[in-house]
């Protein structure tokens, strides 16, 4: 009997998780909804980047689009002689706030592609 319950549970689990998904959002979007909503309040396009410059961004980017680097930001810091670590909760915080994210932001991120790096910025 223990051993029915638990296949049954678990079947509603598997079953509720499938729901869930099947009604969560897409994380990604198309060009079209980029274009329609790039410069909306509540959405946020950031630009990050390894390689491009801020000069470069300026020549060329999405509408209302904000250029972050990831390298120089404050992304990644040195933690006890390791490199490449997360920083603490409290600066991405206020990094993400400089960037006129808040809780009510829909993000979206992008990057130049100028390399394997400056992709895997915007993953």
């Amino acid at each position: 009997m223990k051993k029915v319950t638990f296949i049954g549970w678990a079947m509603v689990l598997g079953l509720a998780v499938m729901v869930k998904t099947a009604f969560a959002a897409s994380p990604l979007v198309d060009v079209a909804w980029v274009k329609e909503h790039s410069c909306d309040s509540n959405v946020r396009v950031l630009q990050t980047s390894f390689v491009l410059s801020k000069a470069d961004y300026l020549t060329g980017h999405i509408p209302c689009a904000v250029y972050t680097n990831y390298g120089k930001d404050g992304w990644r810091e040195t933690l006890d002689g390791v490199r490449g670590m997360l920083p603490s909760a409290d600066k991405l915080e206020t990094l993400i706030g400089s960037l006129g994210i808040d809780n009510d932001t829909h993000v979206v991120l992008y990057a130049s592609g100028e390399s394997s790096s400056d992709l895997g910025t915007s993953t």
